[in-house]
């Protein structure tokens, strides 16, 4: 599991929002499914409601559907607001970088058909929100 977490010098102050984007794949076109992404979910969802957080729980993203949920999650994002992202599934790391797999990649997926977890950190950065903690639950070594 891999965690990115961002402080900024605004985060002393209290947020005016707290978000949060949870993806969990399981069922993928070309891999056995997986059990843990559904209930991994709804956990968090659970326990991110529970302290105030606005949550949107998705399941079984294609890659344009992923980044389209990251576009309208960015909508959300600004200073002062705390943000959330979380993805469960299958995932690889590639010269450094870390890539989710989304749940309609062909069986021998390549980088380019997968989403780079750095430049879905870059998006959230550049909202400049007080708190960003992306948690990345995929395995990046094969």
């Amino acid at each position: 599991m891999f965690i990115y977490f961002l402080l900024t010098q605004s985060c002393y102050f209290p947020a005016y929002d707290k978000v949060a984007l949870l993806i969990g794949n399981s069922d993928y076109k070309m891999e056995k499914p997986l059990n843990a992404p559904p209930k991994d979910v709804k956990s968090l969802a659970d326990r991110l409601t529970a302290i105030n957080f606005k949550v949107l729980s998705l399941l079984n993203l294609t890659k344009p559907e992923i980044e389209n949920a990251v576009l309208e999650f960015c909508k959300h994002i600004d200073k002062n607001v705390y943000a959330v992202f979380y993805f469960c599934g299958h995932g690889f790391e590639e010269y450094g970088i870390s890539y989710l797999v989304p749940s309609d990649a062909p069986s021998m997926y390549s980088a380019a058909e997968c989403v780079n977890a750095s430049q879905l950190l870059q998006n959230f950065q550049k909202k400049e929100p007080a708190l960003i903690f992306m948690i990345l639950d995929i395995c990046r070594v094969p």
